[in-house]
């Protein structure tokens, strides 16, 4: 509002002045609210640009942990606080949580079931999106205990009918979702499943290309790569050096012709499940399918002796563990294993590989079913 003094002096004139304000004042009110409609306009402007912003940048092909990763990245022009995504189990008509945004760990694998969780169940039976406010407070276990969270957006991410699992994001304490703000929310949200969808694709293509289908460990071509990278950082960080066991099945080719290439497939995942657990056992180290029936182990931050006694718990495990045959007969698996390391044998990732297969050849002349390995 506005106030004017008047003088004495010009009665008269008060009227006409109080006219004129009065227009005035609706002049500058219209004013004012084109002020503050051209505000909401930038405001959604700025909302929709932040959309299509945030769609461009999640129509990269990627795989879905890194896809998730730039969502949750993205949403935080929404101060967005933290947030997750859990996928569905049809089997078990439950949500597990696959990927998380400033959440603990420990929360992936943790699941919810649709029957006993009244707030999923609600969006999973609606097929839509929520918003909770005074969430903190209320004991949702949908928060993990988490005292900071004020609000939350919750939506079911479904594509053709069928559920792919549900996104929650978080707001703290004093933070609330708009309107406008959940619409655009819900927007990005009918776009997530299909990226989801083409993130499992683009993770499946990436595992044909870099594992073993047979075994489930890297192939031939990602072990070449992994291990240039290891002797790489070695020669950047030092330490004990890299070291390679190359292994080999005794009498393959003798067995698969006796029990079929059915039961030599058998065996060779066999072994290469128990490649897999000395993987978990020795830190920083690489489980590999060379080809045929032979493997190859890569210890990162080994000397030759430390590899050398690793290759002997391989093998001794092996001899006692696997076997393979048929209801007549089971005949005992054993390895022939040759071991190299660098810089201790070896100067380079070429010379390293040509070391080993040398100890492997040494370790099949002399009887197989044993390590050979040489110092200097």
């Amino acid at each position: 509002f506005i106030v004017i003094d008047y003088t004495d002096e010009a009665p008269g004139a008060q009227e006409e002045i109080k006219a004129k304000l009065s227009a005035m004042s609706g002049d500058i009110r219209d004013i004012l609210r084109l002020f503050e409609i051209n505000r909401k306009v930038m405001n959604r402007e700025k909302r929709v640009s932040t959309l299509y912003d945030i769609y461009g940048k999640l129509n990269m092909l990627e795989g879905r942990e890194s896809l998730m990763k730039s969502f949750f990245r993205e949403v935080r022009a929404f101060d967005i606080s933290g947030g997750y995504l859990a996928e569905y189990i049809p089997g078990e008509r439950a949500f597990e949580v696959s990927e998380s945004f400033n959440y603990p760990e420990n929360i992936r694998g943790r699941k919810f079931s649709v029957k006993e969780d009244e707030i999923v169940r609600s969006v999973y039976e609606k097929s839509g999106a929520a918003v909770v406010d005074s969430a903190a407070p209320s004991g949702i276990s949908l928060n993990f205990r988490r005292s900071d969270i004020g609000s939350f957006f919750i939506s079911v991410l479904r594509d053709k009918g069928s559920v792919y699992g549900f996104v929650k994001l978080d707001k703290e304490k004093g933070g609330g979702f708009g309107g406008f703000e959940v619409r655009t929310l819900e927007m990005i949200m009918s776009r997530i499943t299909i990226l989801l969808e083409n993130a499992a694709l683009y993770d499946k293509i990436k595992k044909q290309a870099t594992t073993d289908g047979l075994t489930g460990l890297c192939n031939h071509l990602t072990f070449q790569e992994k291990l240039a990278v290891m002797i790489e950082r070695q020669g950047k960080e030092g330490g004990q050096g890299v070291s390679l066991c190359l292994i080999d099945i005794d009498y393959f080719k003798k067995f698969n012709d006796t029990f079929g290439h059915q039961e030599g497939d058998r065996v060779l995942q066999k072994t290469a499940l128990m490649l897999k657990s000395f993987e978990k056992k020795h830190e920083g180290s690489l489980a590999a399918r060379y080809g045929g029936e032979e493997f190859v182990f890569v210890m990162q931050g080994a000397n030759l002796r430390a590899a050398a006694a690793a290759a002997e718990e391989i093998r001794a495990y092996a001899g006692k563990n696997i076997s393979g045959g048929n209801g007549k007969e089971q005949r005992r698996i054993t390895l022939s294993i040759g071991v190299a390391s660098l810089p201790e044998t070896a100067k380079s990732q070429r010379e390293l590989i040509k070391n080993a297969d040398e100890m492997l050849y040494a370790a099949k002349e002399q009887g197989r079913d044993r390590v050979v390995w040489r110092e200097g």
